[in-house]
């Protein structure tokens, strides 16, 4: 830029600035409703519309490097992001069960191609068990870690105590129930 353009002033007059205010928390809000879907089907996940709102008030208040809609963006990224990869973090002995069930069902073809119609019964028997095994064990892990595909406003949350340190709890509560405890805080 410097070198071709500054010391060009026709195309300096051309390349002019633009300068963009910043949208209102509504307008921001507007915008990610906009831009809702796209990372819903790019993370996998479903955003709640309370996140949003969020994602807007808590990076307004506690981002400051940043400017909307940049930062509220980030955090509903992050945060899809962040419970995607929850999501498919699943602990060892889930891992191993799917690693046996993939065998499980590569056996069963292999028996079914070679006309081993026994063998293929006995495989196909195992494999419907250890499926069913396997589903219930991925549905008590999810239910125990309470994952679910939605990013809510605790997800918001949690992002924003990473960035910035400050408790998720103090975060979530609102003006008001602030207000009522702060005279047992003081």
């Amino acid at each position: 830029y410097r070198q071709n353009i500054e010391k060009d002033a026709a195309l300096e007059r051309r390349f002019a600035p633009v300068y963009v205010d910043e949208p209102t928390a509504d307008e921001a809000i507007e915008i990610l409703r906009g831009l809702r879907h796209r990372y819903e089907e790019h993370h996998g996940v479903v955003y709640d519309d309370e996140a949003l709102v969020q994602a807007v008030k808590l990076s307004t208040r506690y981002v400051s490097d940043r400017k909307l809609p940049d930062k509220a963006i980030d955090l509903i990224d992050e945060a899809a992001a962040k419970l995607r990869v929850a999501i498919h973090s699943m602990p060892p002995a889930l891992r191993e069960q799917r690693q046996q069930l993939s065998e499980l069902i590569a056996s069963e073809e292999k028996a079914w191609a070679e006309r081993d119609y026994e063998n293929a019964a006995k495989y196909k028997t195992e494999r419907v068990r250890l499926e069913s095994e396997f589903e219930t064990a991925m549905t008590e892990w999810r239910d125990e870690n309470k994952l679910d595909e939605v990013v809510d406003a605790a997800d918001i949350a949690t992002v924003i105590n990473a960035w910035t340190g400050i408790p998720v709890s103090s975060l979530l509560q609102t003006e008001a129930e602030k207000l009522l405890d702060m005279e047992d805080a003081l």
